[in-house]
């Protein structure tokens, strides 16, 4: 499975100084509970020791190549 990451996804991830294989092996694992057809949001909580609060990432899927749109700490607890 290949996964790129856009502009705005690199520009995230310097600011947040998370890196790619982290957010990849996110991916992967979300993947492999999960079927995505074109886009998808997750939040994943395995970021929660590391920032405080857990992961979100953005993706779409494109001709079988991931692309990640966006990925950040979520700062805001999910509403029930």
């Amino acid at each position: 499975m290949d996964i790129t990451f856009s502009r705005h996804a690199k520009r995230r991830l310097k600011l947040y100084k998370l890196n790619e294989k982290d957010v990849a092996d996110a991916i992967k694992v979300y993947l492999s509970k999960a079927r995505v057809l074109e886009r998808a949001s997750f939040v994943d909580d395995r970021f929660r020791k590391k920032f405080g609060f857990p992961l979100k990432v953005v993706l779409k899927r494109e001709k079988g190549v991931v692309v990640v749109i966006t990925a950040y700490p979520l700062k805001k607890e999910k509403e029930s």
